[in-house]
């Protein structure tokens, strides 16, 4: 049985990719900075365990994917779905405290994770590692510390994609557009209204529908898809180009 893990399980997309993982027969252990309520899934199905884990501490996510090694025998599947988005404004504006904590989030952590369950799959001559990036990284107005970082997670991504193929692992990375999360939805309606004005698809997408694509790239069907950089936006990144903007020098 294929053992996942995933970071950030507690949170609206974490919970979608939990319960795609398991649908399709995976045991997983949901990792978030407390220990995941496990009454948000389903209790019938395959065996779940919650852990709460600091991914800017490697020796915390070490610790880990060592327990998760000693209870099934392996970790054959990673999501790096931890992130923090919490900063908006001029790159002139960033606090140095604040950058440096996104980028021990969003892009060490993912690294420290990596590196812990590469040895594991090694051995076994099979894994599946996939990045949550984000449309951001394309190049964000005004999110410089999480535009910065989730393009460097989509570099780390292609790195690991071509040291190891030839081992049987891959790395993909999949970036999804504004998402119908319960944070997303408690933003003010006027802004909400703004944001899917300028959705192609003239609406939020579904945790589903980022989980769903994460399940398929975690499968033995996905084995030649690898380095991809997959973007599930409703077009909206298709239009940069139409909505970009002069900005201010300060």
């Amino acid at each position: 049985m294929t053992i996942a893990l995933v970071t950030g399980a507690a949170g609206g997309l974490g919970r979608a990719l939990v319960a795609a993982l398991r649908r399709d027969g995976a045991r997983v252990v949901a990792v978030d900075l407390e220990p995941p309520n496990l009454d948000l899934w389903h209790r019938e199905g395959p065996e779940i365990i919650a852990r709460a884990c600091d991914v800017t501490r490697c020796e915390a996510v070490a610790r880990v994917v060592e327990e998760a090694n000693e209870r099934y025998g392996s970790v054959d599947v990673l999501v790096n779905n931890a992130g923090v988005f919490d900063q908006i404004g001029s790159t002139l504006r960033v606090d140095p405290a604040a950058w440096d904590h996104d980028v021990q989030v969003n892009l060490s952590g993912p690294f420290y994770a990596t590196r812990a369950v590469l040895p594991g799959m090694l051995d076994r001559r099979w894994g599946r590692i996939v990045n949550i990036s984000s449309m951001s990284s394309r190049g964000a107005y005004k999110q410089a510390s999480y535009g910065a970082t989730k393009e460097g997670l989509i570099g780390l991504t292609k790195t690991v994609a071509l040291e190891f193929a030839a081992a049987g692992i891959t790395a993909n990375a999949v970036l999804p557009g504004l998402l119908a999360t319960p944070k997303a939805l408690a933003a003010p309606s006027d802004i909400m209204r703004s944001a899917v004005d300028a959705i192609p698809a003239g609406r939020l997408g579904t945790p589903e529908e980022v989980s769903d694509l994460v399940a398929f790239l975690a499968s033995d069907a996905a084995a030649y898809v690898n380095g991809a950089a997959i973007t599930v936006d409703g077009g909206t990144t298709l239009l940069q180009l139409k909505f970009a903007r002069k900005s201010s020098l300060r």
